[in-house]
């Protein structure tokens, strides 16, 4: 799993999964590093940096995702700043052959033909 913050206009954020810090101050144009989680289905909340969802401070976004096996999930952060949203991008990755390897390029620029 890993964020990417592409949504110009929305200040820094903060990402939690459930209850636990995923990312502090994550800026426009930047990204997450991958990292594992279990299969199941979880609560992602973007909130504004300094912040927490223990706080009385309001979510700029708070969604439910479902997380896979034998797949790496690319949450874009999308939308308005006043109506963030999550897009998912999956990529799959089954097991490679020895000497195997792969890339994944995704193009979340808007206007621009695929």
């Amino acid at each position: 799993m890993a964020f990417l913050h592409a949504l110009n206009g929305l200040t820094d954020v903060d990402v939690y999964v459930e209850a636990s810090a995923y990312a502090f101050g994550l800026r426009y144009g930047q990204n997450t590093q991958l990292s594992d989680i279990s299969v199941g289905t979880y609560t992602i909340r973007l909130m504004p940096t300094g912040t927490s969802p223990r706080s009385n401070t309001p979510p700029y976004l708070s969604q439910q995702v479902d997380i896979s096996a034998q797949s790496t999930t690319v949450f874009v952060i999308t939308g308005t700043a006043n109506a963030p949203q999550l897009t998912p991008f999956v990529l799959s990755n089954p097991p490679l052959d020895a000497n195997q390897s792969r890339i994944s390029i995704i193009n979340f620029v808007e206007n621009v033909p695929n």
